[in-house]
């Protein structure tokens, strides 16, 4: 049996369907019943509580073969001012007392971390992959970091082995965050200021990512190895833009606005939300976002697994963003 952490979320979901539909039974850790779930004669829930330092994992982990470690806090929190304190009590802490459990499990064989490319960086000017040195630069990538090295440390003369897999950003139907946000711009059919950025950016499609995991189950080549995950094809925003509005039936218009006047525009934006609470559409985070390179090499994948991506980034795209606000 496999045991899923962050199944409620964006990723989980998607990944709770393919091992379904691949004949794995599931347990589920949750903080509270999920109604989809609870009606889903195929899986266990277990109720686990907040996830943290004092987590005790120890009766969703009985009988269990196999851990998935998906749950963690995201970006979102990055504005805070406790976001280091946050991001550690749950992706670094709480994660190191789950694989304390874990450990003292033996008859778990593999735990699967789904860690993040900004534990290497958010932007890079040159191609990235697994040898590239981990410098990061938010509070998100240090504390999955820190529970990579947990996972290490902890694991490192248990029958259990580990697989690290690091995403770039993923994307995908339903999915939250700055692509949900270029949706509601290629909508709103006004033409984008975006003809100025220059820079290419690697994305992951969920079902391919998922299906990478479903690799990474059983394969031995996989142990205790790490690898970082993305589409075949890196996009500039334009061209994620024109792929996005071709996938809606829709055509965007584009003008050049210099890149520094729109990290001017974004510190304004930063500015209206600190003042009323509410933004603008544009801040000086999702602009570092659209204006950044981050180009990910995945070619240790494909050579060690004989992984290929499922989904073309054009094929991926059409089928994330045809039905959405439809």
């Amino acid at each position: 049996m496999i045991l899923v952490t962050g199944a409620t979320g964006f990723i989980g979901r998607v990944l709770v369907k393919d091992l379904l539909a691949s004949g794995h039974r599931v347990r589920v850790a949750c903080r509270k019943s999920d109604p989809e779930y609870a009606e889903c004669p195929d899986i266990e829930l277990c109720n686990v509580g907040s996830i943290g330092p004092d987590t005790d994992w120890r009766p969703a982990l009985h009988d269990i073969d196999i851990v998935i470690h998906l749950a963690g806090v995201a970006h979102v929190l990055e504005q805070s001012d406790h976001a280091d304190e946050d991001f550690t009590n749950v992706n670094a802490l709480g994660t190191k007392k789950l694989v304390e459990d874990v450990a003292g499990n033996p008859g778990i064989t593999r735990f699967i971390f789904i860690s993040s490319i900004g534990v290497i960086a958010e932007q890079s000017p040159v191609p990235i992959n697994e040898r590239s040195p981990c410098n990061p630069s938010s509070a998100y990538g240090r504390s999955k970091l820190a529970a990579e090295r947990y996972i290490e440390s902890i694991l490192a003369d248990s029958v259990t082995d580990w697989v690290i897999i690091r995403p770039t950003l993923v994307y995908g139907k339903d999915n939250p965050g700055n692509m949900s946000r270029l949706i509601k711009f290629v909508d709103s059919n006004i033409p984008l200021p975006i003809g100025a950025i220059s820079g290419s950016r690697s994305f992951v499609y969920v079902k391919n990512l998922t299906r990478f995991i479903l690799v990474c189950l059983s394969n031995k080549q996989a142990s205790r190895n790490t690898f970082v995950i993305s589409d075949n094809e890196p996009l500039t925003v334009v061209e994620l833009v024109q792929l996005i509005a071709s996938s809606r039936g829709k055509k965007v218009q584009v003008f050049h606005v210099p890149v520094p006047l729109l990290r001017i525009l974004a510190k304004l934006g930063d500015a209206v939300k600190g003042v009323f609470g509410k933004g603008i559409g544009i801040d000086t985070y999702s602009m570092d976002k659209l204006t950044g390179s981050l180009v990910v090499d995945s070619s240790h994948a494909k050579e060690v697994l004989s992984w290929l991506p499922p989904y073309t980034t054009q094929e991926a795209i059409r089928e994330s963003f045809r039905d959405i606000g439809e």
